[in-house]
């Protein structure tokens, strides 16, 4: 060692021996009771710590001043500022919330948080206009701080992109910790969220709910099935003949055998519009409208494969004896619900969808629809597309935010994953789910259990789309794994218990049929954005045009396909799948 260092040594040891007498006489000589014997060599020597001993000897305080008036508590640590600070919020109103300024859902998480909002509230009608136009002009004096609803992806990182909106990778990072943690523990979602440019721009809302998992169902009216002594259907076939069977035999038994509709399909619903559900004993039929998907690693579209043909042609079949609704192109949802409640009863056999949307909770000819599982088709295939959730824009920050690092602390919040503290019994969080106790919620009772025939932890006081001002009907960044639904209790107090029905009918008849041939969301830069987005509502609107008239009989199966499948390549359907191809690629590598 050399002699300048060891005398620094020497002098630093010095002035801590002095620095410790000090503190002694500060502080007096101990009690006789309380004297030490002398420290042997080893004992005086410092022990290192461990990396856990350091952590836990960590200050708890994180908090920071950045200047701005207040101090920001510590990642995950509430409130998350010390003073009030005002954040100015655009969201779509939800026409069941009675009052965003005295919701108790609202004043709870303002309370908590210690952020207090100004809500710019519109209509579900012209949100999206008016979200457009804020974002177009830009102006400073009108544009809020967050932006709490949904958008399309690609006109969010467009925005972000030229700086419009904010990159959120080094808040999130530098400020959260349950969007981190979601986003650090799946590659898959990680990969998802990221911008072309690397960037991200938005937050998702994010659910592992069961049932919307599996929203291709069919519903079918088991009281007929029972009347006429038929069994489910299992095949294609199987399913026209109990349609059949349905116009031809009375099967609402009211004396009437020509006013039943076997099957109907319409517009406004939850995926209650053609082709839904049959298509796919026939082909792989994504429910989204680009019916886009991954095969062997090959991006593909369904319309334009066989399957596709053989699935319009036995809705042909369906269409040509009347065993579907001639109507089923224009019927809206409220015409399906003229139908069901029609004078003389109801008069529908079977629809598909998420949901029996054609019925009120109320009515009691709901309880006399359930879903049948998926149709085997004439090649064997037997199969219910899963409905992977993807990254869909619903939190972004505008660019002149003051306050960005209290905005992604806010979104923080509502991403907190509550279901450890519900098992423990600590219900607090569920204030911000559905609101005040024992008006939006109550702690589940001895003996109740969830779907999984597990004790309950909670339930529901409220049934679905009423309105009311204790919640927020989950519009807020919600993080909802599997277990979260499975936690309530199965009887939640109203005639028709949904959410139960749809679990054990997702579980039961569509889980075991899963198939995953999900399209991830990828980003794409503007310029190619555009040109997808351009040729991707061209082929939509054609290959829909085109199944009508191939349903219909105004264009041939047999006769017309070839001049089908040229057209769709001169819309640019080559260049859509390669356009996707190398996206996918880019994603997955």
């Amino acid at each position: 060692m050399k002699k300048g260092k060891k005398l620094s040594i020497i002098m630093i040891s010095l002035m801590l021996c002095l620095a410790m007498l000090l503190l002694s006489a500060c502080r007096g000589q101990p009690a006789d009771n309380e004297k030490q014997k002398p420290e042997t060599q080893e004992e005086q020597t410092p022990k290192e710590q461990t990396k856990e001993e350091e952590e836990e000897s960590a200050p708890d305080d994180l908090s920071v001043d950045l200047g701005k008036g207040y101090i920001l508590s510590a990642p995950g640590q509430f409130p998350i500022v010390d003073k009030p600070v005002t954040l100015k919020v655009f969201q779509a109103a939800h026409p069941n919330v009675e009052d965003y300024d005295t919701n108790y859902s609202l004043s709870w998480f303002e309370e908590k948080t210690n952020v207090d909002i100004e809500w710019m509230l519109a209509s579900g009608a012209d949100a999206g206009q008016r979200l457009t136009l804020l974002l177009a002009a830009n102006a400073k004096e009108d544009m809020p701080d967050v932006f709490l609803t949904g958008l399309g992806r690609g006109v969010v990182e467009a925005y972000g992109s030229q700086g419009i909106l904010m990159d959120l990778t080094e808040l999130i990072d530098k400020y959260t910790v349950n969007v981190k943690k979601l986003i650090n523990e799946n590659e898959k979602i990680a990969s998802m969220y990221k911008c072309f440019d690397g960037n991200i721009y938005f937050l998702a809302r994010y659910y592992e709910t069961i049932h919307v998992q599996h929203t291709q169902k069919m519903w079918m009216n088991m009281d007929w099935l029972k009347r006429l002594g038929l069994e489910i259907p299992k095949t294609t076939d199987d399913f026209y003949n109990v349609l059949k069977a349905f116009k031809e035999k009375d099967a609402n038994g009211n004396g009437d055998p020509d006013d039943e509709i076997p099957y109907i399909a319409f517009t406004g619903g939850y995926n209650s519009a053609l082709p839904s559900y049959i298509m796919n004993a026939f082909v792989y039929s994504p429910v989204s409208g680009s019916k886009l998907y991954v095969e062997d690693g090959k991006v593909k579209v369904s319309y334009a494969q066989n399957g596709w043909r053989e699935g319009l042609r036995y809705y042909k079949r369906l269409y040509d004896e009347g065993l579907m609704d001639n109507e089923s192109f224009s019927m809206t949802l409220d015409q399906a619900k003229a139908l069901a409640a029609a004078p003389t009863g109801n008069r529908v056999g079977c629809k598909a969808g998420g949901t029996v949307d054609i019925f009120n909770f109320s009515d009691p000819t709901i309880h006399d629809f359930e879903t049948i599982p998926p149709l085997e088709g004439p090649t064997g295939l037997k199969q219910s597309p899963l409905e992977f959730w993807q990254p869909s824009p619903f939190f972004f920050i505008s660019s002149y935010c003051e306050h960005p690092e209290v905005a992604i602390r806010w979104a923080d919040a509502q991403f907190y994953d509550c279901i450890p503290d519900l098992k423990e019994g600590n219900f607090e969080w569920l204030q911000l789910w559905y609101g005040e106790e024992d008006v939006g919620w109550a702690k589940a009772q001895e003996g109740e259990v969830g779907f999984t025939g597990k004790p309950a932890v909670y339930k529901w006081l409220f049934n679905w789309g009423e309105i009311q001002n204790t919640h927020l009907y989950e519009t807020f960044l919600i993080n909802m794994p599997a277990e979260w639904k499975e936690l309530i209790a199965t009887d939640m107090g109203v005639g028709y218990n949904q959410e139960k029905i749809l679990y054990d009918a997702t579980i039961n008849n569509y889980r075991p049929y899963s198939v995953d041939m999900t399209l991830p969301t990828m980003s794409l830069d503007e310029p190619t954005a555009i040109e997808v987005s351009e040729i991707g509502t061209n082929l939509t609107t054609y290959y829909q045009e085109m199944m009508a008239k191939f349903i219909r009989g105004e264009a041939s199966l047999d006769n017309d396909w070839d001049s089908y499948i040229n057209e769709l390549n001169n819309i640019g359907l080559e260049r859509y799948l390669e356009i996707y191809q190398q996206a996918y690629e880019r994603t997955v590598n």
